[in-house]
């Protein structure tokens, strides 16, 4: 079963190799390099995290960003990755939450304000489209940062097409948690996962692709995503016993 090949894999890597090329969907190029760039704040803490649970993530690695200001769709594209990180994209519910001016965008569109950018979608958004186009990226690992207003692994799971991958850390998929607990605080934790974690950020989701993540990843019990990916049967966070309710 998929559970039981994946605890094989990780257990059998001694020297994995590294996460190099990472597509940051809805990202702003130079992002790495300015510290109070809210994309830095979601991106750089969370693969330091990966980091010190045992993934192999190169300490510079190189990032696509794609968005649509420089007129690139993540779904329209064919680029392969490493790794793909989904930095509080809309997945289209509850628009009038986001706000009453929600358009949708395609690729062509010209889209001037950034304050404006931050509320569009692709005209063809869906679980079914983002796990396509995700898969043929032969990423190892999806990390995704948004409530259940944003595309995160509760989205993507909805797609028969995200199965082979393993969600390792996932929000709670509820509507009511919406504007309740800030991305860059940690003080909410068990409100937003059910119970207390070790994460950098908030609305934190994680999943990996079992046969590929096994390259980049020999996990430890440093963290809570160590402990979860080293549980004999790589149960997801709702389920290991071992973490404080």
């Amino acid at each position: 079963m998929k559970t039981e090949s994946a605890r094989q894999g990780f257990s059998s890597v001694s020297e994995p190799s590294q996460i190099q090329k990472i597509a940051v969907v809805g990202g702003f190029k130079g992002f790495e390099n300015d510290p109070e760039c809210k994309d830095f704040k979601m991106v750089m803490p969370a693969l330091d995290y990966m980091r010190r649970s045992g993934i192999s993530v190169s300490q510079k690695p190189e990032f696509d960003t794609i968005n649509f200001a420089d007129k690139r769709n993540f779904l329209d594209e064919d680029h392969q990755y490493d790794m793909v990180f989904i930095a509080h994209i809309p997945n289209g519910r509850n628009l009038s939450w986001t706000r009453s001016s929600f358009d949708r965008f395609s690729q062509s569109t010209d889209v001037a304000e950034p304050a404006k950018l931050a509320n569009t979608i692709d005209s063809q958004n869906s679980p079914d489209r983002w796990a396509e186009r995700i898969s043929k990226t032969g990423a190892a690992i999806v990390a995704a940062v948004g409530t259940y207003i944003e595309v995160d692994t509760n989205f993507l799971s909805q797609s028969e097409q995200f199965k082979g991958f393993v969600p390792l850390i996932a929000p709670k998929n509820d509507s009511s948690l919406v504007g309740r607990a800030d991305i860059f605080d940690t003080d909410q934790m068990k409100l937003v996962y059910g119970r207390q974690l070790d994460l950098p950020i908030q609305w934190l989701s994680i999943a990996v692709q079992p046969d590929k993540i096994k390259a980049f990843a020999n996990p430890n019990s440093n963290t809570d995503l160590g402990k979860i990916m080293t549980t004999e049967k790589m149960m997801p966070v709702a389920k290991p016993s071992h973490l404080t309710m």
